[in-house]
């Protein structure tokens, strides 16, 4: 078995193979063997339950599909139909922040059944609706590993649609930019955490 839901173990059971460290956590109800190596197909499928069909993951989210690390509380979706509200899935298991795609195309990556935005584009998303304390290390990480180049993110931060979030995300890029300018490309030690 890839991956295990809480429904198919029920609650004590998929609780006690946490505990015991039989099962490894990857979202609230889903889980994988702790022999099998997570990987963005199988944080996919672990998440695909929970989103909405025709979303495309972003932000924070999008970037723990594709690197790993910590799913956040709130996981932000694009939707070219829907609207910007909030909802938590039927199971509990996560709060979906629901967000009206703009009038261009966004660049996607597919991991297991689920789409995720292109790397870029989950950083813009992140600057733009996650909180800024969360979101700016993540960027200057991506930066200082090359998982994205300052121009993919400039790129991708051109594509978003005007707005306040856009704003947002704008002024905190133009200070992450200016701390790696003045850092050499380097990241501070307080900033590389």
């Amino acid at each position: 078995m890839i991956l295990v839901r809480e429904s198919e173990i029920g609650s004590p059971g998929y609780a006690r193979a946490v505990r015991e460290g039989s099962l490894m956590p990857l979202t609230a109800t889903s889980g994988a063997p702790v022999d099998i190596p997570a990987s963005p197909t199988l944080r996919g499928l672990a998440l695909s339950v929970d989103i909405p069909r025709g979303a495309v993951v972003s932000g924070l989210a999008g970037i723990w599909v594709l690197r790993g690390g910590l799913l956040p509380s709130t996981v932000d979706v694009v939707r070219r139909s829907g609207s910007h509200r909030a909802r938590t899935s039927p199971r509990g298991a996560q709060r979906i922040r629901i967000h009206a795609a703009g009038a261009t195309e966004l660049p996607t990556v597919a991991a297991g059944p689920l789409a995720v935005a292109a790397p870029a584009r989950c950083l813009v998303d992140a600057l733009r609706w996650a909180p800024l304390r969360l979101a700016i290390p993540l960027v200057w990480r991506e930066l200082r590993d090359d998982g994205v180049s300052e121009r993919e993110v400039t790129a991708a931060l051109l594509t978003t649609a005007p707005d306040r979030a856009r704003v947002r995300a704008a002024s905190a890029w133009s200070a992450i930019q200016d701390a790696w300018a003045a850092n050499g490309g380097q990241p501070k030690s307080a900033c590389a955490a």
